[in-house]
């Protein structure tokens, strides 16, 4: 077991060096399980280090996953908490960060605390390194922390040569151009104009790009393991790559393995033999940052942190509290969610087994990732939830209880329910929740629609009725917390005068209103703080890459 210190107690240099390896998928690297050899020096690198086997990331997209792993928060509580480059800073370290995507442009507070940073949207990996490596050699004497992030396997997929189609020159793309996103993917899926000869070689594109980078992580750590002092490694990623396996390109769509499984590596200075050394404790983005405080000696009292302190895995000093740090990771519940592109869902993760509940329609999902890995078998409708829906509001802080959803289409007069005991809370979910893309409200979009657009609704004092008044846009979901299960079956009904009684769990009000029973998730906070537009060069950078229309 490694003794990793902090400066102070080394007496010399100190360094950490974070590597964030924006859209790589852990199952395309070959220490976790790839057969197709992209990945030679991730693999060497992976050999020296401390592997945490079971990471997940809060999110199957950029922002939200690096605000956790950058601040030791969960993505709501990340957005205006100090970042490591505060922390660091504070303590007297140089500290710089080196990125190359627009989700981590400053005006989104990433960069707040450091010394340098140097944003180029979309650079290569080698521009990435020489940037590093450059600051690095030029502070070598100076205790440092830096964040480098690589973008190379995120779309457009074009590696510059010879890796470019290293693994796609088997492939025929069919007239594919070269450049793409994921909406004109979606738009040839949806004509059933791309065959399964274009995915392969999309999907060996992007492998060309792992190796590409995966060379660029070999001169890397070279020249560190050269520089005086001791540098400590971190790899992670922030989110993976759907290729097609739940029908669906890209990533920031689903909670699905192949987006929300993250690498998680600590390699201790100039790494350690006989590895890789696997750890199996489930762990999460939001653990790196207590770790680097804890084992670079920070005192973080004042500095609130949702993530765990991992460092018992990793010092000498402490190794005898990992077996009571692996107990308590497995009984934590890890949340999942913060999705853009598509209808609202929120997981949670425990145990090995996977639940998520999508907001809006109240489907339910269960896998059980040991049996099944591929998460092709929902064992939701066969089981009782209610226990992985409480490991779900425990993750989130947000409550999940039964209830009803009204779902309503035009509704061209005001309705009433009637229910036989007074009902809890009641309100017009945000038409958000049901977009299959959410507005972006971080890069300044306007939601086309806000819930008083929809409806607004009366209850009478005693709670056992509600109604609901057309707005100019009258077509959403009421979310109504339960009475108890036997007393829903006794809600009625009432539009334009006449009664219809919904009976089951869920039934027809109209041909325009459908009353159904089930769990309700009621988020309390939103992942988006609404700012002014970016700049024109940004705007182009996110249309190109799909994130704005």
């Amino acid at each position: 077991m490694p003794k990793i210190v902090g400066a102070a107690a080394a007496g010399g240099p100190s360094r950490i060096v974070v590597i964030g390896l924006d859209t790589l998928r852990k199952d395309h690297v070959g220490v976790h399980g790839y057969d197709r050899p992209v990945s030679p020096s991730m693999d060497k690198i992976a050999g020296q280090s401390i592997v945490f086997e079971e990471a997940w990331t809060p999110a199957p997209r950029t922002r939200p996953s690096f605000r956790s792993a950058t601040t030791g928060r969960w993505p709501l509580n990340a957005v205006g908490a100090p970042t490591l480059g505060e922390v660091f800073a504070a303590e007297g370290w140089s500290t710089a960060g080196f990125v190359a995507n627009v989700q981590l442009a400053p005006r989104l507070g990433f960069a707040d605390g450091f010394d340098v940073w140097s944003y180029d949207n979309m650079a290569d990996g080698d521009k990435q390194v020489d940037r590093t490596l450059d600051w690095l050699q030029a502070n070598s004497q100076q205790d440092a922390f830096v964040f480098l992030h690589l973008m190379d396997p995120h779309i457009f997929y074009e590696a510059p040569k010879p890796f470019l189609d290293r693994y796609a020159g088997a492939f025929d793309n069919e007239g594919l151009s070269d450049r793409y996103n994921r909406w004109d993917i979606n738009k040839r899926m949806e004509t059933d104009r791309l065959s399964s000869e274009q995915q392969r070689w999309i999907e060996a594109r992007y492998d060309g790009e792992i190796a590409f980078m995966d060379r660029q992580l070999a001169r890397l750590v070279q020249t560190i393991d050269g520089l005086p002092g001791e540098t400590l490694i971190v790899f992670h990623t922030d989110h993976g790559e759907e290729f097609w396996e739940h029908g669906a390109f890209e990533h920031n769509h689903s909670l699905y393995n192949e987006l929300v499984a993250a690498i998680l590596w600590v390699r201790p200075p100039r790494g350690w033999g006989g590895g890789p050394h696997r750890i199996s404790a489930p762990v999460s983005l939001v653990d790196i940052a207590p770790t680097l405080t804890s084992l670079a000696g920070i005192d973080t009292k004042s500095v609130p942190f949702d993530g765990v302190d991992l460092s018992p895995f990793l010092s000498a000093d402490k190794a005898s509290l990992a077996p009571a740090l692996a107990t308590d990771l497995e009984a934590r519940p890890l949340p999942l969610g913060h999705m853009m592109f598509n209808r609202e869902q929120w997981g949670v993760i425990h145990a090995d087994t996977k639940y998520i509940l999508h907001t809006a329609s109240g489907e339910e999902e269960l896998y059980d990732l040991n049996a099944d890995p591929s998460e092709s078998a929902n064992r939701a409708p066969e089981v009782d939830t209610t226990g992985m829906q409480g490991l779900l509001s425990q993750a989130t802080g947000w409550p999940v209880l039964a209830g009803w959803r009204l779902q309503f289409t035009k509704l061209p007069h005001p309705t009433t329910i009637t229910f036989k005991q007074p009902i809890g809370r009641a309100f017009i979910l945000d038409p958000e929740v049901d977009r299959l893309r959410r507005a972006n409200l971080e890069w300044g979009e306007v939601p086309p629609l806000q819930a008083s657009d929809v409806a607004t609704i009366t209850t009478n004092e005693d709670r056992t009725e509600i109604t609901i008044l057309p707005g100019t846009n009258p077509s959403g979901i009421l979310f109504i917390e339960g009475p108890g299960e036997d007393d829903r079956a006794e809600a009625t009904c009432t539009l334009g005068g006449s009664n219809l009684r919904p009976r089951g769990r869920s039934s027809l009000c109209s041909r325009r209103a459908t009353l159904s029973a089930g769990p309700l998730l009621f988020p309390t906070d939103d992942a988006g703080t609404q700012r002014d537009a970016p700049e024109e060069q940004t705007v182009e950078a996110l249309r190109s890459l799909g994130y704005l229309d």
